[in-house]
């Protein structure tokens, strides 16, 4: 309400305010402003309505224009709203009881209530953009920009006008504008002595009033941003004799947080309050203007700093790095998504609603050291991966592991087999696969714009990863078996000591690859109809047939 005082105050003295008469009681102050808005420019309107209804009508409403020569035009043009015959004529100062109630008395011309509050601000703006901006309105006396402790600003500034017409203008005209770049909201100024009184009585209590200072103060959450003090008082009122009040107010913005205190000068009444809240009956609890608040009893400021340390405490572990499953992510109309192609995007969909159902296994877990790369051309080789994962990595990567998927069934023949289009690459650490993923992901200069790499961390499961384990374990402590010094030593056993050198190194590097078959054995081709089948082979000799591979070698021979 003040801000309508002043704005009335204001335009009263540069004639530009009309009041309007004999209104319709189902107008509204939309409708008001769509008539007026068609006459002339329109710095505020509203309508009058009852103080206990804001949608009741007392049938008379104020407009203002930004220009005396609008508000005539008005006068000259608007003579109805919706057929009803209106009365329109300058709004001018009232009398109450013989003597003038000027306005000036309550808001004086020049002071601290020519204070605007701007929001949004740049936070390069400077005391110099600020005058530059403002000054054009009127004499400005200060400017005053808060920061953090550490100099960074908060958001906001305040401008005190010399004059309060001048910061009026200022705030019609200044309101959603620009300032470098960024829209910024602009408005009254709250008090410095109102701000410190909420302030003062928030404070923090003496120790030995902590305990009575609980039982008597609730706390009130769900308030409406427009619920006031008073409404507040009268509501919990009923309850008994209250000390105190309080909407909690955002310092920075200066607005409600939606929550309060109330203090009773009993403890009796405040227990009496917590069980009416509390009553989970049809016709149980507190409402307060048409919102169903919450009420508790309120808590000390060091509970509230040791409730907040333990919530840190408590934070769970991740320990299936489950955060790196975002690590990528491309989401459709992101600048990320330009330019990519729609097959790519629906490649991308597919793996992520396929990773979701996977991760709700809890013995898969994401690698944070092991890249899973996709969408790779159906040329790529082991040592172009590499190559690519080398450069962008840096030089001081170790790359563990760069290998290319290929089909099982044309391993042994003369190719190596044809790409499934998907590879993996493992890193010595977290950070240097962190920088690959980040540098290769969706890039479209490394293989087409048409076709870019689709990189995410990989999935691995427990128990294929522990059974690994337990297999190199084993070949370790057989390929680090003392040779017997009896043992001859011929050409043919120290071969074989250095083939078996040969199958260690792999064995290191098959941790890393996921691959199913054991360390140190081969695969081979059964003769087999239908998809082939890998089979293992014992002992580096001759695999032994299966059963159905005996019957098919003797349903080959009575063909023949």
């Amino acid at each position: 309400m003040a801000t309508s005082t002043v704005d009335s105050w204001s335009a009263c003295n540069d004639l530009s305010t009309l009041f309007v008469r004999n209104l319709p009681r189902h107008v509204t102050t939309q409708k008001l402003e769509e008539v007026f808005s068609a006459v002339g420019s329109l710095r505020k309107c509203f309508v009058v309505t009852e103080k206990g209804d804001k949608t009741v009508s007392k049938g008379y409403a104020y407009v203002t224009f930004l220009s005396k020569t609008d508000a005539q035009n008005a006068i000259d043009n608007v003579k109805s709203i919706d057929g009803a015959p209106i009365n329109l004529k300058f709004a001018t100062s009232k009398k109450v009881d013989g003597e003038t109630n000027n306005i000036r008395e309550k808001y004086p011309k020049r002071g601290k209530n020519a204070r605007l509050i701007i929001r949004n601000l740049s936070f390069k703006a400077t005391e110099v953009d600020i005058k530059k901006m403002f000054s054009k309105y009127g004499k400005i006396t200060e400017v005053s920009i808060p920061k953090k402790k550490d100099g960074k600003m908060y958001g906001f500034c305040f401008v005190q006008f010399f004059e309060m017409s001048s910061a009026n203008t200022a705030l019609a005209e200044m309101n959603s504008k620009k300032i470098l770049g960024r829209p910024v909201a602009v408005d009254w100024a709250l008090p410095k002595d109102k701000f410190l009184t909420l302030t003062n009585k928030l404070a923090k209590p003496k120790e030995d009033e902590n305990t009575e200072l609980k039982r008597k103060t609730l706390f009130i959450r769900n308030l409406t941003f427009d619920t006031t003090k008073e409404d507040l008082a009268a509501a919990f009122k009923e309850f008994g004799k209250i000390h105190y009040a309080v909407i909690c107010m955002d310092p920075d913005t200066e607005h409600s947080k939606g929550t309060a205190f109330v203090k009773f000068d009993a403890q009796k009444n405040a227990e009496a309050c917590l069980q009416k809240a509390n009553d989970e009956s049809e016709d149980g609890g507190i409402v307060l203007d048409g919102k169903k608040v919450t009420v508790c009893l309120a808590m000390s400021r060091e509970e509230i700093i040791q409730k907040r340390d333990d919530a840190h405490k408590k934070e769970a572990k991740d320990s299936r790095n489950l955060y790196l499953a975002r690590e990528g992510l491309i989401r459709p109309g992101t600048a990320a998504a330009e330019g990519v192609s729609a097959a790519d995007m629906n490649k991308r969909g597919k793996l992520e609603t396929w990773k979701g159902q996977m991760l709700k296994n809890l013995n898969i877990f994401i690698a944070n050291n092991r890249l899973c790369v996709r969408n790779l051309p159906l040329t790529m080789t082991d040592d172009s991966l590499r190559a690519i994962y080398e450069k962008a990595a840096g030089a001081d990567a170790q790359i563990r592991e760069a290998r290319v998927i290929r089909n099982r069934a044309q391993i042994g023949t003369k190719s190596l087999g044809e790409s499934k289009g998907y590879g993996f690459v493992t890193f010595a650490t977290h950070e240097q696969a962190l920088k690959a993923l980040r540098h290769t992901n969706n890039n479209p200069n490394i293989f087409s714009k048409n076709q870019r790499p689709i990189v995410e961390f990989s999935l691995e499961k427990k128990g294929a990863i522990n059974a690994k384990l337990k297999r190199l374990e084993q070949s370790r402590k057989k390929l680090n078996t003392p040779r017997d010094p009896a043992a001859p030593k011929n050409v043919k056993h120290s071969k074989k000591i250095k083939n078996t050198a040969v199958n260690q190194n792999v064995i290191k590097e098959e941790i890393y690859m996921g691959a199913k078959g054991r360390p140190g054995s081969k695969r081979i081709l059964p003769a087999r109809r239908g998809k082939v089948k890998l089979g293992k082979v014992k002992n580096m000799g001759k695999a032994k047939n299966t059963r159905k591979e005996k019957n098919t070698v003797k349903k080959s021979k009575k063909l023949k």
